[in-house]
């Protein structure tokens, strides 16, 4: 018995101030603090995580809107709450969150009754309450958050019909002083609304003057359909980067034949060095992005994304861009729109706080612009070496947690907020481990008189058809074997960032795929009561922890030690006990089911259409080998998955060693014939053989 654990803290944030409020918290059975975390199964993407907890409200103390309260004004939703647990000189952080509702009532109708019941919610329930806009609007917020000062852009739908000037690090007082307040387009930070420059042509340049080296500079300009040939569109167009008032380099717009509108990098304002886009004249807002090349600073990445498809075009050139002392932009003509230039300061280049500039990116990059979209998030964290790359999430008209799962189902992993308050994105290679965290006795940790573990056939739940939606289209994936079996037809709709079809195909099929198997659906572990102690394993769980279950009867599941992923789990602390209840689904597989040995998650059926094809046992009921015959997954060959029960027609046969052959047709040897109450019959060849699920016909579920 490991004991209950030395101290329980519940510390609430009021007025800035973190409160402990510990002394207070409701303990007995049926009033204790409820933790629920993860998700229900593999098949469904990790939501908010939720506590509820009472407070004993003797004085009045907790009750909200009340003056009275030492704590008023401060008893609102949105309070901070932060609960750890002390075991073993170690604290570990259970839960962080957010206040949602304060409750109270009065039982007995009596003062000294009272009690406030307290519902919180984690992190994710910010990114829930925001509704993004386009990404650049996003963008401009997020760096005016960073920087602590303003921006402002125009309407990129291409309805703006005014130069707007983001400025992050700097501009001139006398530009600033010659500036008009404008009004309808957004603007964010400080001063309020918005700074309208009128358009002007060759030689009515704005200037910036960066803080600093420059980490990024970014410029928005809308280009119409027509091009004119003239070299006053070029030179009312360029960016044009200096250094003490000498030019280094600059970004023009230049003609060609086509007719059409060209941007390149020019060495100084002449020759043309590089061509960074062509045909850019669209009548749509393009940005165009430098920043120092990642391992190379004194060289400079030039990129271009055309707003409307998010198509990024780039190039690299040989100048030192955080030189730059002055940044120099015309302003329009002929119908070209500047959106106006933002620098930010290379002591914090905001890298984390830029949205996508392409219709691709590494995942953690993604997840990082994200993450500076959602300001009330207190941190965010990329686990994992795995850094996929993949598409341009949806962002307009979702919220950010439907774009923290979009990016997680890409990438096979999990968005979770951790119990420390942190939200998270895990990568693949994190998420579904090879090796276990732990291990749990049976007999001697699983609590099996408050609640028995329970099993499930994952069959029941798998989808038959999945429709994945990618950036630039959407596949159809179908399971014509649960069809063919007449199962159920379960539709899952999937919305990903996958790069391409093939991505798309790959992830539809793993839903499909996966879970077709037994698993124990819940177990519960009392940490009070354990044998072993497994406090650290238990308070360091996240959705898809591998855990070795050993001591099971080899009768219930076939083998005495069995793996599952914990998806989910419910954590109900009391003064006798300490519960965490874990929802589960299989890592590893039932001994009487086990081949395609080297998956580390998940089980298949044997193929449909699976036969004996001959051997000795044929036509006797006697024992002997018979020749399985598999159209692609053969059975295992390793030892420790033996002895296995198969279902050969009506009858269940136990095969006590592996095959010698790891491809099909493979040769077996029956050690018992009409086992677990079948009847040995005399079968014949081309018969069907099958997995014998113990689970399932010795009538546990």
């Amino acid at each position: 018995m490991t004991g209950l654990p030395s101290a329980f803290s519940v510390q609430l944030s009021l007025g800035g101030v973190w409160v402990d409020a510990t002394p207070w918290v409701v303990g007995e059975s049926g009033g204790s603090p409820t933790f629920h975390a993860g998700r229900p199964n593999e098949f469904s993407d990790v939501d908010t995580s939720t506590l509820t907890f009472a407070l004993r409200n003797e004085d009045g103390r907790w009750t909200p809107r009340v003056s009275t309260s030492p704590y008023a004004p401060n008893l609102q939703p949105g309070v901070r709450v932060q609960v750890s647990v002390t075991h073993a000189s170690t604290t570990y952080p259970v839960w962080g969150g957010k206040v949602i509702t304060w409750s109270p009532s009065w039982p007995g109708f009596g003062v000294t009754d009272g009690i406030v019941t307290v519902t919180a919610a984690c992190y994710l329930q910010d990114m829930t309450n925001i509704a993004l806009e386009d990404r650049w609007t996003e963008d401009a917020r997020a760096i005016t958050r960073a920087q602590g000062t303003w921006c402002d852009i125009p309407d990129l739908t291409g309805q703006s019909s005014t130069v707007t000037t983001l400025v992050n690090g700097g501009i001139t007082s006398t530009t600033l002083g010659a500036c008009a307040i404008g009004s309808g387009t957004p603007s964010f930070g400080t001063p309020a609304g918005s700074v309208t420059l009128g358009k002007s042509v060759t030689g009515a340049d704005v200037s910036v003057v960066p803080q600093g080296a420059p980490g990024t500079i970014d410029l928005w300009v809308k280009i119409p359909a027509a091009p004119v040939s003239s070299p006053v569109i070029g030179q009312a167009f360029p960016l044009v980067f200096l250094n003490a008032g000498s030019t280094l380099f600059s970004v023009f717009l230049q003609y060609d034949s086509g007719p059409q509108w060209d941007i390149v990098v020019r060495a100084g304002t002449y020759p043309t060095i590089a061509t960074v886009a062509g045909n850019v004249n669209t009548d749509d807002w393009w940005r165009i992005s430098l920043a120092p090349l990642a391992g190379t600073p004194t060289s400079t990445v030039v990129t271009v994304t055309d707003a409307s498809t998010v198509t990024a075009y780039s190039t690299t050139v040989a100048y030192d861009m955080r030189t730059v002392t002055q940044v120099l932009t015309g302003g329009t003509y002929g119908g070209i729109e500047t959106a106006g230039v933002v620098v930010t300061g290379g002591s914090t280049p905001l890298v984390t706080a830029r949205g996508l500039s392409g219709q691709t990116a590494p995942a953690a990059a993604t997840f990082a612009a994200l993450m500076s979209y959602c300001p009330t998030v207190p941190a965010s964290n990329y686990n994992g070496l795995e850094n996929l790359t993949i598409g341009e999430p949806t962002w307009a008209g979702q919220t950010a947690l439907l774009v923290l799962q979009q990016i997680a189902r890409t990438i096979g992993g999990i968005g979770w907020c951790r119990p420390d308050g942190t939200v998270e994105l895990i990568a693949g290679d994190v998420a579904y481990p090879v090796t276990p965290a732990g291990t749990l006795d049976v007999a001697g940790d699983i609590d099996t008189a408050t609640t028995a573990p329970t099993f499930i056939d994952t069959s029941t739940e798998q989808p038959t058809r999945v429709t994945v939606t990618f950036p630039t289209g959407s596949v159809q994936v179908l399971n014509p074997t649960a069809e063919s079996l007449g199962k159920p037809r379960r539709e899952k709709n999937l919305i990903t960032c996958a790069l391409n079809a093939a991505t798309a195909t790959t992830i539809g099929q793993y839903q499909l795929a996966v879970a077709d198997a037994m698993r124990i659906g819940q177990i519960t572990v009392d940490l009070y009561s354990t044998v072993n102690d497994v406090w650290a394993l238990m308070l360091l769980l996240y959705p898809t922890t591998v855990l070795n279950l050993s001591g099971w009867p080899t009768a219930m599941v076939g083998a005495s030690t069995y793996q599952m992923v914990v998806q989910g789990w419910t954590i109900t602390p009391s003064e006798e006990s300490w519960l965490i209840t874990m929802d589960g689904s299989p890592a590893g597989t039932f001994t009487s089911a086990a081949w395609d040995a080297g998956d580390a998650y998940g089980r298949w059926d044997l193929d449909v259409g699976a036969q004996v094809t001959g051997g000795t046992a044929v036509g006797t009921t006697g024992t002997g080998t018979i020749v399985v015959t598999t159209a692609a997954t053969p059975l295992s060959t390793a030892a420790g998955d033996y002895p296995m029960t198969l279902l050969w027609e009506s009858e269940a046969v136990v095969i006590p060693s592996p095959p010698g052959s790891s491809t099909s047709p493979q040769t077996l040897t029956i050690g018992t014939r009409g086992a677990d109450g079948t009847t040995a019959v005399a079968h014949t060849t081309a018969t069907s053989i099958d997995v014998w699920h113990p689970a399932v016909w010795g009538g546990l579920i």
